[in-house]
């Protein structure tokens, strides 16, 4: 499976208007990185997520209305992620 699979289908349906796939990916994965520096730090607003995403599916060339639509969706339930690292992290929780 391709690590920009999604963004290369964005790409060719013509919903993202980017240069090259590269291009989308790192937009996309800078905005990832640094959103999280800035959520962990005290006074991130509360739709900080929403606002990364809105912005980063703008960037990309969705319009102002469906990119709103897309980043306030609700999320769908998951379920909890498996693994050996996954068992460690719930064995041993950090406090608060």
């Amino acid at each position: 499976m391709s690590e920009t699979r999604d963004l290369e289908v964005g790409i060719a349906q013509g919903r993202f208007v980017v240069p090259h796939v590269e291009v989308a990916r790192d937009l996309a994965l800078g905005a990832l990185v640094y959103g999280i520096g800035t959520m962990l730090r005290p006074g991130a607003p509360a739709d900080y997520p929403e606002q990364v995403i809105l912005a980063v599916l703008r960037a990309l060339g969705l319009n102002e209305a469906e990119a709103a639509a897309l980043a306030t969706a609700p999320l769908p339930q998951t379920h909890a992620p498996q693994g050996v690292i996954f068992e460690r992290i719930g064995a041993n929780p950090q406090p608060d």
